[in-house]
């Protein structure tokens, strides 16, 4: 059984046919009606569809030229892009409820003798496609749970939950967060796990109309910036890069406008809410946006029991072949030492 969670709109409580916004996504890509509704609608119907919904909004959505094909009006524009960021941003909470009911099906359908692990961690593509992978094998019930790094420690040292994701930067500006990283884990003797090393940098909409190439531009007028929340492994890692490069935060318009995944801030960028945004090089790469790379990090999983048969079947999954080919899906990650645990001092350049 295949369980799905759609965003839809709805219109004066009349659901809006779905079709509609994939021939304005093909209009806007091929820039034809004929070739956009190719696969949807008859051409008739595509043509009637768009007019209905525009006699119902009050606004054209398509315009037509004699021999320049079809394009997208300012309307049907903003449409799209509205649509766009709406399912960027409910994706993930989407995929997560659908989780959870899947999870509840299946114990309430037999004494299920899957194990089961507990995970409060930092945003990740690649750790929601590992926890997607365990469940669809019967491999594992990673209990996945997004919130930031400091946010997903904490919970880690009061008992809340088995596994924590977090990541921090390499070289000097790992310094910066050190302290915050340390306090929370030498409080207990955690076992820490390599997941991934993966690249950060500047999401910025396709043709880098700003023509941005570094970090300091972002500062310049006219720049509308989206930040990732306050306490998140991303947000740390940005703020390490405006002190080492002197930039102060009130100089970037947006610094306070926060997005708590990596999707959404591509997704605002995309759709033209902002003209810029910091985050991992897969996101933006989904979203069709240029990147500028800026540092690169290791992405780590702490747990209370390193000998738990959760523990130790994740671990080996994170060894596998198969790991290693998931991950090489996402653009900017590497997982060589992918599942082989290390010391909390040794990722800490004061203690280790």
């Amino acid at each position: 059984m295949k369980i799905n969670l759609e965003t839809r709109w709805v219109l004066d409580d009349e659901p809006l046919d779905t079709r509609v916004i994939e021939l304005l996504r093909a209009i806007e890509r091929t820039g034809s009606l004929s070739k956009g509704r190719e696969k949807l609608l008859s051409y008739r119907q595509a043509w009637s569809k768009l007019g209905a919904l525009a006699k119902r909004l009050r606004k054209p959505l398509v315009r037509f030229e004699r021999g320049r094909g079809s394009s997208l009006t300012p309307f049907g524009a903003a449409l799209l892009a509205a649509d766009q960021q709406a399912r960027a941003s409910l994706e993930e909470p989407h995929r997560q409820i659908v989780a959870d009911l899947v999870s509840a099906l299946a114990n309430m359908r037999s004494a299920s003798t899957r194990l089961h692990l507990s995970a409060h961690a930092s945003h990740d593509l690649a750790l929601a496609a590992l926890r997607d992978r365990l469940r669809d094998s019967n491999t594992l019930d990673l209990e996945l749970h997004f919130k930031g790094s400091l946010d997903a420690l904490d919970d880690l040292v009061e008992g809340r939950c088995e596994m924590a994701g977090f990541h921090m930067p390499m070289g000097r500006l790992a310094r910066q967060s050190e302290p915050l990283f340390a306090r929370r884990l030498l409080r207990k003797p955690f076992t820490i796990a390599h997941f991934a090393t993966r690249c950060q940098g500047l999401m910025l909409p396709r043709g880098n109309p700003g023509r941005i190439r570094r970090l300091s531009q972002v500062t310049q007028p006219g720049i509308r910036f989206v930040n990732r929340q306050s306490g998140s492994g991303t947000r740390l890692l940005f703020d390490a890069l405006l002190t080492d490069a002197g930039i102060s935060p009130a100089q970037i318009t947006g610094y306070g406008t926060e997005e708590f995944t990596h999707a959404a801030v591509a997704a605002s960028v995309a759709c033209g809410m902002a003209d810029a945004g910091f985050g991992i090089e897969a996101a933006a790469r989904q979203s069709r946006l240029v990147f500028i790379p800026l540092a690169r990090e290791r992405y780590f999983l702490a747990f209370q029991d390193s000998s738990s048969a959760a523990t130790v079947r994740l671990l080996t999954f994170l060894r596998s072949r198969a790991w290693r080919s998931l991950l090489a899906q996402y653009p900017g990650y590497t997982g060589r030492s992918a599942g082989r645990t290390i010391s909390a001092t040794s990722i800490l350049p004061s203690e280790g």
